[in-house]
């Protein structure tokens, strides 16, 4: 199985353990060579140091010791006593400070040299009651003797062997720093090595990871983006992985076939739609509201075939209705017609009529203001006589009086006349009605 088959999981998992196991590693290393580096620092200062500290103290108390036996064999016998027990004190000293050492010994050759001064010490101290003795015995100069020859050489073995075995400490000691700074020379090599290691390992654990995760979920996102857009031939990447992201590149190429789909079915119901209802409507253009669109509409275009026919039945109802009702009007409008006619030659008639009517009128005013004249003319012959000139002065009046109510009456009759013809040319019931407003504005 190739790795960018493998689920994002173990991807992830296996990433942390690459890092997980080099970080391991690298401290494992670093604790080995922190060991290292401890183990030289404890038995430097566990042991080689506190050996030559009780070597240092061994050979302290030794001198010591052997420089009162030589003083004893040269101060006052008060003195003698004293440094007895300085003596004696020094020996005991050395000899603490020797067994504490032999603990500490651990390595063959340091234990043959310990075992040297154990031996020679060991024969050093009882020369020291013989000493006294050879001093009590033959003197100062025989103590002296033996002090300065077979306690030398014992005490030279000594010596010497604390020497090496101080120095055997000291080249240990220095052998153990020496080691351990190599040990942290090596080990900081060795650590920017696995530091380096590490860090290349995480940044290609890293790459990998964005290669096998990050790159695929975005071009994942770019292809579902162009999907949002509307874009159904955009590419979906990624299609071939038996990942997560292989499984979601797959359930993307589902829900892009059925946008495909489902963008095919609505074009399909679109030219359906736009036939059968176009069809319709082109019948409708043409005036024929017989016509029902009957194209299988599913959802909610359902309701739009089922409105449309609604609204042709309606509307085919409707026409129905508008043809009875303007039936109706043509029949209502041909009586109106009818009657208007013959309103208009009776009107007419009328109008002869009020014609000859005011010309005689006319004839009646002239002949009244004729005679009117003629009244005046006759007052002033007969000016005579007054009362009957009074009385024909009132009966003038009266006449001119009754010859303005005529002349007033004449003209209301042109006027109704002039109505009459005004109605002569209306063929509408509204003929009548502006007619009857004028002969009551006339009569007014």
């Amino acid at each position: 199985m190739n790795f960018k088959d493998l689920s994002v999981s173990k991807k992830l998992i296996g990433a942390f353990v690459v890092v997980l196991v080099t970080t391991l590693a690298l401290g494992l290393f670093a604790i080995n060579s922190l060991s290292r580096i401890d183990d030289a620092a404890y038995d430097l200062r566990a042991s080689r140091l506190p050996a030559i500290s009780y070597l240092g103290k061994f050979q302290y108390h030794t001198t010591r010791y052997r420089s009162f036996q030589a003083s004893i064999l040269m101060v006052p016998e008060a003195q003698r006593e004293k440094d007895t027990k300085l003596r004696i004190g020094d020996r005991d000293a050395a000899e603490a400070a020797l067994v504490s050492y032999e603990k500490l010994v651990s390595s063959p050759e340091e234990r043959e040299l310990a075992k040297t001064i154990r031996t020679a010490w060991d024969q050093y101290k009882p020369m020291d009651d013989k000493m006294i003795e050879i001093f009590q015995a033959k003197g100062q100069e025989g103590g002296v003797a033996y002090l300065t020859h077979e306690m030398r050489d014992v005490f030279t073995v000594i010596k010497n062997g604390v020497e090496q075995d101080v120095e055997l400490n000291r080249k240990s000691g220095e052998d153990l720093g020496i080691q351990g700074h190599n040990v942290y020379l090596s080990s900081r090599v060795w650590i920017i090595i696995a530091i380096a290691l590490a860090a290349a390992l995480c940044a290609a654990a890293g790459i990998v990871l964005i290669r096998a995760i990050s790159k695929p979920l975005e071009s994942m996102t770019e292809a579902m983006g162009e999907l949002a857009r509307g874009n159904l031939a955009v590419h979906v990447p990624n299609a071939d992985q038996q990942d997560e992201i292989g499984a979601l590149a797959e359930a993307m190429t589902g829900f892009k076939n059925q946008l495909a789909s489902a963008e095919e079915a609505k074009q399909k119901q679109t030219e359906v739609i736009v036939s059968s209802i176009g069809t319709g409507l082109d019948y409708l253009a043409k005036g024929d509201l017989t016509h029902r669109v009957t194209a299988d509409l599913t959802g909610a275009f359902a309701k739009l075939k089922e409105d449309f026919n609604t609204a042709m039945t309606r509307l085919q109802d409707t026409v129905k209705m508008v043809l009875v009702s303007t039936h109706q009007i043509d029949n209502n409008a041909g009586e109106i017609s009818a009657a208007s006619d013959d309103l208009s030659r009776r009107t007419e008639q009328q109008a002869a009529a009020l014609e000859e009517t005011a010309a005689a009128l006319e004839e009646i005013t002239a002949t009244v203001k004729k005679t009117a004249v003629n009244a005046k003319d006759a007052s002033h012959s007969v000016a005579g006589a007054k009362d009957a000139a009074e009385n024909g002065g009132q009966v003038v009046e009266t006449a001119v009086s009754a010859m303005d109510a005529i002349a007033q009456s004449a003209k209301q009759i042109t006027d109704i006349i002039g109505v009459i013809d005004e109605i002569a040319f209306q063929r509408s019931g509204q003929a009548d009605q502006v007619a009857d407003q004028h002969l009551e504005r006339a009569c007014r």
